[in-house]
């Protein structure tokens, strides 16, 4: 290595022993030292002997110019701190400070001519670093989960009156009992209020209770202010806890949040919070931050769902279906013959019911062109280890993670991410949303469910890169025909429903039959065909000529001669055509308009909404499974183990803005899940995917999807340091598939075990964006952007800005499986 600046002359001598003068920098001459370099150089070299002493004496002088990284970089670097050593002050960043302090103690704590060339040189060699270092300090990673339970999503009113608070007793409760009854039956107790909206109350209290709690609330003073035949107003508890310390509360100790039970007699205290609020926004500051939550993890889910690689299966006593997008839907059609589905039989043939819940296993599988199917999951036990390895080398293998969890059924009939009462719309103060509603039978369905199976297809690159056979050859006949063992012997196939996940250019609201007269207005002529069905913002028609042919995205004015207009509003409308399949036309709403389909159609759907017939209809379950989609969604979305997220442009690459961390991630990923803030930047994940290493490796990533490959697979390792409650996170690598091979994988865990780290292997996969709809949030900006712009500006700028979604799984089963053969 050259520790002098470019323009310095250096002795030949010395050249030729860089690497003695680089092993005694900052070392101090003595006799030892002497006899080290004659039996490294020679004794009889007295010249070279010399020289390299003149060196390391020059190297070992003060340097009396400090180092300055903002000279380095012309102005680019502002921000950088002070270090004061040697009476000299520098300027450096967090990355030159490391290695400024290193060369500084190379040096016994003196400032150098060796720690000046050192650093002169590592400016040189790590230019790019050090600015992305520079422009990394203030990004940030936000973490949330978007299975997360979020109450009262609407805007909060600062509103503090003492009240009495009664605790009904659920035996002697009746709907439409006399309070004066209900008031029998309870226990008082004393609180405060401290915030109010129009469906729920926040208070302190003197005593905690129980979710699902019913309490009668009485406001000291409010009789004064509006007239109320009844002072009393019912509430569900839906969270209590412990409050602060802090002598202010003293008297009332537990915090509790309560949502509003719609009850006759609350009719004039609804008519009374309505008032307060609303007369009160330009006075009293609103709070709006579960609303901007609900909708930041609406977004983030939508994005996440469209370019889900897996597929979800879903078990229970009676119930039984698979679900995912177009990409999932792939899987389940490997699967498939003529019968139905042969999945539910290789998974009972491998016994997949007794994997242990929430641990990853890595599933083998073999689909011969004679239809025959060979499976395995990777246990104890060489032979599956070998079947694994074989697989790698043959085209009609297919690799899996598959993960067993409990069926998480709390949020799986959720509300929409607003009020029902919200004033934004007559859609959202409908008594049933249409996109809130879930059918009898959707909800026996579900509520049947016990178990869940995440099956996610692994990249063989990645395997074939850690996996120590690279031939056939290196099985014999012999040990090839171990693997009929793994013969699936009985060809049963199950009538496994496959339900769609919603995904790209989908119409995400529920579609009702209707068949009537549409005239489309097509390159300057009139074209009269019927719907078939239609929704609030898209519209399914039967062509009249099955050769008529319509280019993607092209504008359509579409009328409907035989609905009459609802007030001012008509159905005539713009559409622009999403796909056109076996004579059929799909449409969508060009939301641009003044007026979009929707508005019609939302008018039409309240005055008709009894009449109207669901098309939705499964080909094994039947119908009336209303809402099963998003049931079923919310079900896998609560139970998943997998950390995914979402990647937006940076300073000359792409970095990740969000990461999706679900509580049982924590299995395979110990991160302390209970100690994280969800919505809220976090440090540790920046440290992931935010170092220089990671980040450049997912942008090369980014940039080589495309069409023809639209996922890109990388390994990552993250070393962790391990604590008694957590771990935090040391550093992180991302490698491509042929840069890391098992030996190397070894060399790295010993270099990390000595260091007392713990190697995390993960494989990472990146993919582009699928575009999400502005529409399908259209409600949600608008009820945000009342209140507070700039959040709905926010919001508005995650959507635009998001380029790519990425996931990781983990693979240190596989990795200890590959050991186990012996090869490390």
């Amino acid at each position: 290595m050259n520790f002098r600046g470019s323009g310095l002359h250096m002795d030949d001598a010395v050249k030729r022993h860089e690497d003695v003068i680089e092993k005694l920098r900052g070392v101090e001459l003595s006799t030892k030292v002497n006899e080290y370099i004659k039996a490294k150089i020679g004794a009889h070299r007295h010249s070279d002997i010399f020289m390299v002493k003149s060196e390391l004496n020059r190297l070992s002088k003060t340097s009396k110019r400090p180092f300055r990284i903002d000279q380095h970089f012309n102005g680019q670097i502002t921000n950088y701190s002070e270090l004061v050593a040697s009476g000299l002050t520098h300027h450096v960043d967090p990355v030159t400070e490391r290695k400024l302090r290193d060369e500084i103690s190379r040096f016994q704590g003196n400032y150098t001519v060796g720690a000046a060339e050192a650093m002169e040189q590592f400016v040189k060699i790590n230019k790019e670093r050090i600015l992305h270092e520079h422009h990394n300090q203030n990004a940030e990673i936000t973490v949330l989960d978007i299975s997360e339970t979020i109450y009262r999503k609407e805007e909060r009113m600062h509103f503090a009156v003492r009240c009495e608070i009664y605790l009904l007793d659920k035996r002697h409760y009746r709907k439409n009992a006399p309070i004066d009854r209900l008031l029998n039956y309870a226990t008082k107790f004393k609180g405060l209020t401290q915030n109010i909206s129009l469906n729920g109350l926040r208070l302190r209290a003197q005593q905690p209770c129980d979710k699902g709690a019913l309490l009668l609330v009485k406001f000291s003073g409010i009789e004064q202010e509006f007239k109320m035949d009844s002072p009393y107003v019912l509430f569900e508890c839906v969270f209590s806890e412990r409050a602060s310390r802090n002598q202010k509360y003293k008297e009332f100790p537990h915090s509790l949040s309560m949502r509003k039970v719609h009850r006759p007699s609350n009719k004039e205290f609804d008519l009374y919070s309505a008032r307060l609020i609303h007369a009160n926004k330009l006075r009293l500051s609103v709070d709006i931050d579960n609303v901007v939550r609900a909708v930041d993890n609406n977004i983030t889910e939508q994005f996440i769902t469209n370019r889900d690689q897996g597929l979800t299966l879903l078990g229970g006593k009676e119930s039984l279906v698979a679900l995912g997008n177009s990409i999932g839907k792939e899987i389940f059609d490997l699967f498939s013959i003529e019968q139905g589905s042969v999945l539910p039989s290789l998974l009972r043939k491998d016994k997949a019911n007794k994997l242990e819940i929430g641990k990853p296993f890595f599933w083998c599988v073999i689909k011969q062109k004679d239809g025959r199917f060979f499976s395995t999951f990777l246990r104890e036990g060489k032979l599956s280890a070998f079947f694994s390895a074989y697989c790698l080398l043959r085209n009609d293998a297919h690799f899996f993670q598959v993960t067993k969890t409990k069926a998480v059924k709390e949020r799986a009939f959720v509300s929409h991410s607003l009020p029902t009462t919200s004033e934004m719309s007559e859609k959202a103060t409908r008594d049933r949303r249409m996109t809130d509603y879930y059918s009898p039978n959707t909800r026996k369905f579900v509520n049947d469910l016990e178990h869940i199976y995440h099956i996610v297809p692994v990249d063989k690159n990645v395997l074939t890169s850690i996996s120590p056979f690279t031939d056939r050859k290196d099985f014999t006949p012999g040990a090839v025909s171990k693997f009929t063992t793994f013969h699936l012997d009985t060809l049963k196939a199950d009538a496994l429903e496959f339900v769609m996940a919603r995904g790209k250019d989908s119409r995400k609201e529920d579609r009702y039959t209707l068949k009537t007269l549409v005239e489309m207005d097509v390159n300057g002529s009139t074209i009269q065909a019927s719907s078939i069905d239609i929704s609030e913002s898209g519209l399914a028609i039967a062509l009249p000529n099955n050769k008529m042919s319509l280019p993607r995205d092209k504008k359509l004015s579409v009328r409907f001669p035989e609905i009459a207009p609802i007030g001012t509003v008509s159905p005539t409308s713009n559409y622009r055509v999403i796909r056109q399949h076996k004579g059929k036309l799909f449409l969508h709403s060009y939301i641009e308009d003044k007026k979009p389909a929707y508005k019609f159609w939302s008018k039409y759907f309240d005055r008709n909404f009894k009449n109207l017939v669901p098309t939705e209809e499964l080909p094994f379950l039947g119908k009336d499974f209303l809402g099963l989609e998003r049931a079923l969604r919310n079900v896998k979305n609560s139970s998943d183990i997998y950390i995914k997220g979402l990647i937006q442009p940076s300073n000359k690459g792409f970095s990740v803005s969000t990461v999706n961390f679900p509580r049982a991630a924590a299995h395979h990923f110990p991160l302390g899940r209970d100690l994280i803030r969800l919505n809220m930047p976090s440090v540790t994940f920046k440290k992931i995917f935010g170092s220089y290493n990671p980040q450049t490796g997912m942008s090369q990533m980014l940039r080589r999807v495309n069409k023809k490959n639209p996922y890109e697979h990388h390994i990552l390792l993250v070393g962790i340091n391990e604590g008694r409650s957590a771990f935090s996170v040391d550093h992180s690598m991302l490698y491509m598939p042929g840069e890391i091979n098992l030996s190397k994988i070894g060399v790295i865990e010993k270099q990390m075990t000595r260091r007392g780290l713990t190697p995390l292997w993960f494989s990472m996969t990146v993919t582009r964006k699928s575009p999400v709809f502005d529409k399908y949030f259209r409600e949600e900006l608008d009820y945000i952007e009342k209140n507070s712009s700039h959040r709905a500006e926010l919001l508005n700028k995650r959507i635009k800005q998001t380029t790519g979604v990425f996931s990781i799984s983990p693979i240190n089963e596989y990795i200890g499986h590959v050991k186990s053969l012996g090869f490390v």
